[in-house]
């Protein structure tokens, strides 16, 4: 923890706070980032007082993002495992707030404009007619490269924001919606981060028998998605750490022929929450591997690490 002038807080880790800017004017200003995120680079400006900016665990920022605050009260929160490539949050106005669900996506040049930082003010009765009152996005929502979401507006869970749109009024759960201003264009779809070959070798069902822990071998996993391109999932050693963890798919055919490929690892927030173990946090995995238009005997998923080695079979044949 670190406290600047004036009752202004930062709490975080010493190695995420070398990876922070913060500049901070004013009182009783808090910042609380978790021990468990990922940040390239991230710029904290606050001008004003009793302002919070809250940034939970898994979150991830590739590039860098910008938070700006400006007045008084004003809160800010990103929930857990929610990314981001080079974007910006800005909001103004007393008790004005953005709140940011878990799972979302940014990407690149998306943003967030809670306020209009100016005054409107209508000629007869003299009021102001551009108050703030807040930006709210649920869970796993993706915003489209170069989108910006202005204030009033939420939108719902499973839903997408088409590149380039300008988001003015409330957007349900579970559409595309896109344009400036952004309009609905497909209702009752949700999304995922990976991207699918037509070739789907099995479904997670095929693998309902793999959920539980392999006592033989000591290890957790669960595939959630196999294609002949790519296998996802999340798996650990029981005990010991995932961030020390390496995966491999190891994929052999059938006239012998072996191939092994080096796995993504990433953070699964949800994944350490069920098993209530922050060890196992880094678990989730992602496996892009070369096409093959033989037929494949087996496939096996290899966890490496500093103390042991464990692996498992997904496909026998």
């Amino acid at each position: 923890m670190v406290e600047l002038e004036n009752n202004n807080i930062i709490t975080c880790s010493d190695e995420i706070y070398k990876k922070c800017r913060f500049m901070l004017t004013g009182g009783n200003n808090k910042v609380s980032i978790s021990e468990n995120v990922n940040i390239n680079l991230l710029n904290v400006k606050i001008e004003g007082n009793n302002n919070t900016v809250i940034i939970e665990k898994g979150v991830i920022v590739k590039d860098q993002l910008y938070i700006n605050i400006t007045d008084s009260f004003i809160n800010i929160k990103i929930d857990e495992n929610t990314t981001f490539e080079n974007n910006y949050i800005t909001a103004a106005d007393d008790y004005n707030y953005v709140n940011i669900g878990k799972d979302c996506m940014f990407a690149m040049g998306g943003g967030i404009v809670a306020s209009d930082f100016h005054s409107i003010i209508d000629l007869q009765t003299g009021k102001r007619i551009n108050n703030s009152s807040g930006v709210s996005l649920g869970a796993h929502v993706w915003v489209g490269m170069n989108s910006i979401i202005l204030k009033n507006c939420s939108i719902g869970d499973n839903s997408v924001i088409g590149s380039c749109s300008l988001v003015v009024k409330n957007i349900p759960n579970n559409v595309i919606a896109a344009g400036n201003p952004a309009k609905i264009i497909k209702e009752g779809i949700t999304w995922k981060r990976e991207r699918f070959s037509e070739k789907i070798i099995c479904s997670n069902e095929d693998f309902a028998s793999y959920m539980s822990t392999s006592i033989k071998n000591d290890i957790s996993f669960n595939i959630e998605s196999m294609t002949d391109k790519r296998i996802t999932g999340w798996a650990f050693i029981k005990g010991l750490d995932s961030y020390n963890t390496e995966f491999y798919i190891e994929r052999e055919l059938q006239d012998g022929e072996k191939e092994q490929y080096k796995a993504k690892s990433f953070a699964r927030g949800d994944v350490a929450d069920y098993f209530k173990d922050n060890k196992y946090l880094f678990s989730g995995f992602e496996c892009n591997m070369e096409f093959c238009n033989k037929k494949i005997k087996s496939i096996k998923l290899i966890l490496k690490n500093l103390d042991n080695i464990g692996y498992d079979e997904l496909i026998n044949n």
